[in-house]
């Protein structure tokens, strides 16, 4: 694989039982395949010890740098902060819990090296519960239609973006920004793989497909987010 240098951004909420090993897994996979990267933890206000670990975590690897918003702004808010302290080529999204296999982020850096600006995971078995699956089916139309996607690719978190795309959705100011419709406006080619999705080991999702559903037809504007910095 031609060496790209990578952004991981993960929001971080509520996570301290599993984001040690997320992180150290996806360490392994970086020095693997030989990747310069960054790993981005936004911490979004955890009343756990979530904030504890990523400072342990970036005190033993200077490429993980740690974000801590001042308060709890959601995982899109999240994510377009660690866009805006990226500094890579090839950023990629994923949840902070596991069921998104680091091992798998080198077919989704694949697509965006052949061409593609916007690669998404296709979780060809989703170990969510019901009423997630449902809720996730119903964005992913409600996303299709308001953005005129005709493509078959299945919409996810999990997702390597091209740094022009991520530079343009930098650009914008919004509140509560919508990071999936941000991807989507900026995005000309799109393609997406399989990948595995496993079942959660700890704890439960803490983010919602109802707060998904809800910041889907959000369209408020916004001002930019403050936080510090390791």
């Amino acid at each position: 694989m031609p060496t790209k240098s990578l952004s991981i951004v993960i929001p971080v909420f509520n996570s301290e039982a599993s984001i040690k090993e997320l992180v150290m897994r996806i360490v392994d996979v970086m020095d693997f395949q030989q990747f310069t990267y960054e790993i981005i933890l936004i911490d979004d206000a955890s009343k756990d010890n979530s904030w504890a670990k990523i400072l342990e975590l970036g005190k033993d690897n200077k490429n993980i740098i740690g974000l801590q918003l001042l308060k709890n702004s959601g995982q899109h808010s999240a994510n377009l902060c660690g866009f805006r302290n990226s500094e890579n080529d090839i950023i990629v999204t994923m949840d902070d819990d596991l069921q998104n296999p680091p091992e798998e982020i080198p077919k989704l850096v694949q697509l965006i090296l052949d061409g593609k600006d916007l690669a998404y995971g296709e979780f060809f078995s989703k170990q969510h519960n019901f009423f997630r699956l449902i809720g996730s089916k119903v964005i992913n139309r409600i996303n299709k239609k308001i953005f005129n996607i005709q493509s078959n690719v299945t919409l996810s978190n999990f997702r390597a973006v091209d740094r022009k795309v991520i530079d343009l959705v930098c650009e914008e100011n919004h509140f509560k920004p919508y990071i999936p419709g941000l991807l989507l406006k900026y995005s000309q080619n799109i393609g997406g793989i399989s990948v595995k999705h496993n079942k959660r080991k700890v704890g439960k999702s803490n983010y919602t497909c109802l707060l998904y559903t809800s910041d889907a037809a959000d369209e408020e504007d916004s001002v930019d987010l403050g936080g510090r910095r390791i």
